[in-house]
């Protein structure tokens, strides 16, 4: 039986894969109308920050950001200028929960705020590797005039007699028209149960409360290549994106032999999973 579910088409096959690429229509997007917003925390600059400037920030045509709890950098953001403790590590990622909920809803409040003119806007982990021209591509594909809510799709308490919530994964990288987070900044009722909340499942909750369904993109990774089976990113859409490093070496590694680790990571998977527009 598990024949008849295939990665690509052949004879005695259900079901396989296919491209969405010949199916994608355009709406005119242009990089400019875009904005992508990376999250990190102090802690995390001098480790992260120059691999994604090496890999993919440094050369995007679309604007990047930086925002985090400090500044410093031309190009890192300084929120807790504006929102405080929103932003405050010690009560946005503490021992009983690192889901950055209030950190998020100031992200998007800066954004909505000073990026006002954007078509789209995404939010990444500081530890995603994206492929810009690609994710413009996929972006382009979709009617920004509606709410969209966009990325890879994960859920929870889903049951066979109650359907769960459905929420796009930060980790493989976020996008929302620009119509989407006017509605989820509007909406009254959206707020965190606590600092430290999962943001992405909290903005699931939202947006389901705002009826407005996740969109899947398989080209969005929330892990690392490797956790995927390789004839299915073979035959699915490019990928959009990847998360994590793949660097596992001995505690007794030095900090150098983890960077290169990391960067070896990253070139590996842009070079066998990034394809070129």
């Amino acid at each position: 039986m598990s024949d008849a579910f295939c990665a690509q088409f052949g004879p005695g096959c259900s079901t396989w894969v296919r491209r969405l690429d010949v199916f994608r229509s355009s709406f005119q997007l242009k990089a400019e109308q875009v904005v992508i917003a990376v999250k990190t925390v102090e802690k995390f600059h001098s480790v992260r920050l120059p691999l994604l400037r090496e890999f993919w920030t440094d050369d995007s045509e679309v604007e990047v950001l930086f925002l985090s709890n400090t500044g410093g950098d031309p190009k890192v953001v300084d929120l807790s200028k504006e929102f405080g403790d929103m932003v405050d590590p010690s009560k946005e990622s503490t021992k009983h929960g690192s889901g950055h909920c209030t950190k998020m809803q100031a992200i998007l409040r800066y954004l909505h705020k000073y990026r006002p003119n954007k078509r789209w806007y995404v939010v990444t982990d500081d530890d995603t590797l994206v492929n810009v021209p690609r994710l413009l591509r996929v972006l382009d594909s979709h009617d920004d005039t509606q709410a969209v809510y966009l990325g890879e799709r994960y859920g929870w308490s889903h049951m066979q007699d109650r359907e769960g919530t459905n929420y796009i994964t930060t980790g493989a990288g976020m996008a929302l028209s620009a119509r989407a987070l006017a509605e989820l900044l509007g909406c009254g009722s959206c707020s965190c149960r606590s600092p430290d909340a999962p943001d992405d499942m909290s903005m699931g909750s939202w947006f389901r409360a705002l009826h407005v369904q996740p969109t899947h993109e398989e080209g969005f990774h929330q892990s690392e290549p490797h956790n995927y089976h390789k004839e299915l990113l073979a035959a699915s859409d490019p990928a959009v994106s990847f998360h994590r490093y793949n660097a596992r070496l001995p505690g007794s590694a030095s900090a150098a032999e983890f960077q290169a680790a990391r960067a070896g990571s990253w070139r590996a998977w842009r070079k066998n999973h990034f394809e070129e527009l």
